[in-house]
């Protein structure tokens, strides 16, 4: 069956008044792991077909996620020809996002794709243009976006505890590359697989978060363990349009993993860190910052060592996000008409970082960013 509908798909019943029936494409590792259990997980959204090209992958997701056998594909363009259907997830490897995405739009259904959204600016070009010319949604998915600790870092900056933020540092890693099988298309950097595209594409994002725009990168990135052509190691250092920087590691042979999170002011430091699950801020007005304003009235104990720490479990139920995760709201943005936090535009912007990261490696150079702001 191929893609050759031109006109919009049939209209549907008001999905303001009932899930949202969402299509998946692609049910390998982060679909199974993230995808599929969040929407499961919501009364807002019905699972109503699946797709993969492998069989496996289609029988262990369906199963597991009780989808029956006649909504389950391996042809996402018989999935796509269902009128029943409001969105599309697209959670298939980089270098097969393209394709599934253009034909979604045509076809009249809302898009949410995995990160990075392509392999290039062209790509990404192409991808909002067909959700602008289809009249859909398009987000580009950053789970990082709804994370308690990221929520906790921006909220920190905003209230002024740690005075004028100049600087954020993000390392990122876990021991992926080790155990990458001989078949597996992150080995190949034609698919624009590397540590730094892999893991810093939501450290391009957040900071984006945290700091607006981007101006210019400078980068440096090795293979120097994993069997890979992309990258396994990298460092870069981004300056902000507005003067700041940020500092961007990846590794793909880190052991423990961890995510450690640092934001730099004038009267302060504040520092999380996924793997010790810690939260904590150093300012020079702790003592008489009112803490609890900020947050939601959440308020953090100081210790010996001089730090302000925040209780994870605290952390989550202050609740400093609207929605608990990013599918929650994708959900709501269907079923209310709402745009996305990150949309196609903000997408192509942390996608532009990370391909500058890598021209700047390969050249040696700094390189100026283009695409971080529209109008």
């Amino acid at each position: 069956m191929t893609a050759t509908a031109t006109a919009p798909a049939p209209r549907r019943s008001d999905v303001r008044f009932r899930p949202v029936r969402i299509g998946i494409i692609g049910t390998g590792g982060i679909s199974r792991s993230a995808h599929l259990p969040a929407y499961s997980d919501l009364d807002t959204a019905e699972i109503a077909a699946i797709c993969d090209v492998s069989s496996e992958n289609l029988q262990v997701a369906g199963e597991k996620f009780n989808v029956a056998p006649e909504n389950r594909y391996s042809d996402y363009r018989d999935l796509l020809a269902r009128d029943d259907i409001d969105a599309i997830d697209i959670c298939t490897p980089n270098q097969v996002r393209l394709e599934p995405l253009l034909a979604a739009c045509e076809a009249g259904k809302h898009v949410l794709v995995q990160k990075p959204m392509a392999r290039s600016i062209e790509e990404a070009n192409q991808m909002i243009a067909a959700a602008k010319t289809a009249g859909v949604k398009m987000g580009v998915i950053y789970m990082g976006r709804f994370s308690p600790g990221a929520a906790l870092v921006e909220r920190l900056m905003q209230s002024g505890a740690i005075g004028k933020v100049t600087a954020l540092r993000e390392k990122t890693g876990h021991s992926g590359g080790l155990r990458l099988p001989e078949t597996s298309w992150r080995r190949s950097f034609d698919n624009v697989a590397g540590s730094f595209s892999l893991l810093c594409a939501h450290t391009a994002d957040r900071f984006r978060m945290l700091a607006g725009p981007g101006k210019s990168i400078c980068a440096i990135g090795k293979t120097l363990v994993v069997p890979m052509t992309g990258d396994d190691n990298f460092s870069a250092t981004l300056e902000f349009a507005s003067g700041n920087l940020g500092t961007m590691e990846s590794c793909y042979h880190m052991i423990p993993s961890d995510n450690i999170l640092e934001a730099y002011g004038d009267r302060g430091t504040i520092h999380t860190s996924s793997n010790s699950r810690t939260y904590r801020v150093q300012s020079l007005d702790g003592d008489s910052f009112a803490w609890g304003d900020h947050l939601n009235g959440l308020v953090p104990e100081k210790r010996d060592d001089g730090w302000w720490y925040f209780d994870i479990e605290q952390v989550r139920a202050a609740k400093l996000r609207e929605f608990p995760n990013y599918f929650a709201h994708w959900v709501d943005c269907v079923q209310n008409d709402r745009q996305p936090v990150s949309t196609g535009e903000e997408g192509r912007a942390s996608l532009e970082i990370v391909l500058a990261g890598y021209q700047s490696s390969a050249e040696r150079r700094f390189v100026d960013l283009q695409w971080q702001t529209w109008s």
